[in-house]
């Protein structure tokens, strides 16, 4: 999967240096969305999923945010040589904030901070737990135009995962997302 998105960031950097006509203006209502891989650094292992977002144009140049996120990995769990058990692991997230752009040559760079819920869950046959937590999530992207109205979306965030009710500590996530921004309104 991190092949597949190098890939895609490489194949986006070419299409941003063939001439296109772009349109000067970002979006007033923006949709966008994709594939994601998320670094869970406590746990030490990869999730992969989707995410999806929509953004309003409230300035020229910041923008209202709304994003939605699913990732997860099913691991099996050995005794010696033998598969006992398979554990799925999952983090789902709801956040909001904003989004500051700007456009240079052809490209539209953009910084954002969002914050929001994350549910963390592990479930093995028997037993489900989920753990909700505030996230703030501060991220960079890119967006290199493909037509007049849809983009490529190139964006890495960290995600810094409050303590939950048990007096555990989080620690933090880095997420590379890369997926397609679809302008609704202009």
């Amino acid at each position: 999967m991190i092949r597949r998105l190098c890939l895609i960031a490489l194949l986006a950097v070419t299409v941003a240096a063939a001439p296109r006509a772009a349109a000067a203006q970002e979006p007033k209502i923006e949709a966008g969305a994709g594939a994601a891989v998320v670094r869970d650094s406590k746990n030490s292992v990869n999730l992969r999923g989707w995410y999806a977002e929509g953004s309003y144009r409230i300035r020229p140049g910041i923008s209202i945010v709304v994003e939605g996120s699913s990732t997860w990995r099913t691991l099996t769990i050995y005794a010696g040589d033998f598969a006992v058990d398979r554990v799925k692991l999952s983090v789902d997230s709801v956040m909001a904030g904003a989004r500051l752009s700007t456009r240079l040559w052809k490209v539209r760079e953009f910084a954002q901070v969002l914050a929001g819920r994350l549910s963390g869950s592990g479930s093995d046959t028997s037993f489900v737990d989920v753990t909700p937590h505030v996230v703030v999530q501060p991220g960079l992207g890119l967006d290199i135009p493909l037509a007049q109205r849809l983009a490529l979306r190139i964006e890495l965030d960290a995600r810094y995962i409050s303590v939950d009710g048990r007096g555990n500590q989080n620690g933090v996530q880095f997420r590379l997302a890369s997926g397609f921004a679809y302008a609704l309104r202009r």
